[in-house]
């Protein structure tokens, strides 16, 4: 009775904590949007600053040679009393006086917008880090929640399966941590660049219409398609965030997850089966299936490949997945700070289920990615 007692209340400590950790998820959040936000104004105000900094400099520089040729013309009528009257004098002095005042506003208004663009440039560095340092706290933070959210049953067999080895749990968190990076990064890298590009053309269309309305179609066709490059840059990392489909098996959910492939990429990519079926639990097979998925990411985005040959292999009691392309290859060498983020996330996943992961490139040769795990080792 006792052990249920504790149970429930160690569940009901749990769910509060998390209300918590949510309440303080969304307030971040609501931080790291303002701050974009801010960054952005600033950004725009900083540009126009600058531009008017730029101006200003090009009025003091003239200005400059202004009262250059003015102090000249007043030296020249001040010596020659035979050939300039009191009058030419006095307009002279009053030339120069006029052109001395002007050019001090204008000095004066220089130093001010050069303070002015120094101060923006110091803010918006600031808000830029605020921003990351908000939006790395949100993933955090969602990565805790997540290893929390599990009920009680599931929390207390992770830490019995995770006892021998603390390392496993901090590579759970890595992996769930660098899962949500490689999201976020897919929606800066196309979405919202995307949608940035379609907010300074619909502001365009707006101008466009005022002055120019004969013009406006042709530029709204221009927005209509980078809304579609948008949508369909949202459908490709909705896609790939669905729940792999396993009922069927690994091999039916590789030739799902490759017809579509072949469509969004127009790559010729052939898929092979060998041996029969390893039984192996669905963590191992979902991981297997990931890491296939970001290996062919890859190839679509860095490889400049024509085509791939996907292979699925059965021996004995294990169950190995390859991936191979055509493509330009790269070198492994490089010291491990500089690898990829894709190679990376491909060796977390292997790790987490004790599979092996085996990456053969070198440049103008292709590339292959292999991963095989022993079925009674899961």
């Amino acid at each position: 009775m006792s052990q249920v007692l504790d149970a429930a209340a160690l569940e009901r400590i749990l769910r509060q904590t998390l209300q918590a950790i949510e309440q303080s998820k969304e307030e971040m959040f609501a931080i790291a949007e303002s701050a974009r936000q801010e960054r952005q104004r600033t950004a725009r105000e900083l540009e126009r600053v600058k531009e008017q900094a730029r101006r200003m400099v090009e009025e003091v520089d003239r200005c400059q040679k202004e009262d250059q040729r003015a102090r000249r013309r007043l030296a020249e009528v001040s010596r020659r009393f035979d050939l300039y009257t009191e009058e030419d004098i006095r307009q002279a002095y009053e030339e120069a006086r006029e052109v001395v005042v002007r050019l001090t506003l204008l000095q004066e208004r220089e130093r001010q917008l050069l303070a002015r663009r120094r101060e923006l440039e110091v803010a918006y560095r600031q808000l830029e880090e605020t921003q990351a340092r908000a939006e790395r706290l949100v993933s955090r933070v969602g990565v805790v929640m997540d290893f929390l959210g599990s009920n009680l049953q599931q929390l207390w067999e992770m830490v019995e399966q995770l006892r021998g080895d603390p390392q496993a749990t901090l590579a759970v968190i890595q992996a769930q941590e660098e899962e949500r990076r490689r999201i976020a990064r897919g929606i800066h890298d196309g979405p919202a660049q995307i949608l940035t590009r379609v907010v300074m053309q619909a502001e365009y269309c707006q101008k466009l219409g005022e002055v120019k309305p004969e013009a406006l179609p042709v530029e709204l066709n221009v927005l209509k398609e980078q809304a579609r490059d948008c949508l369909a840059e949202l459908r490709k990392i909705i896609f790939d965030l669905r729940p792999v489909d396993l009922s069927q098996g690994l091999v039916r959910a590789v030739e799902k997850y490759l017809a579509d492939f072949r469509e969004r990429t127009g790559l010729a990519v052939h898929f092979e089966t060998r041996g029969g079926r390893v039984a192996c639990r669905p963590q191992v097979e979902v991981t297997l299936f990931r890491i296939l998925q970001e290996a062919l990411n890859n190839v679509y985005k860095h490889a400049e490949a024509r085509s791939v040959r996907v292979v699925v292999e059965a021996q004995g009691k294990s169950l190995a997945v390859s991936v191979e392309d055509d493509g330009r290859g790269f070198d492994l060498s490089p010291a491990p700070e500089r690898r990829t983020y894709g190679l990376t996330s491909m060796e977390e996943w292997a790790r987490l289920v004790n599979a092996h992961l085996k990456v053969d490139s070198r440049p103008g040769a292709g590339t292959r990615v292999k991963v095989w795990v022993e079925a009674q080792a899961t």
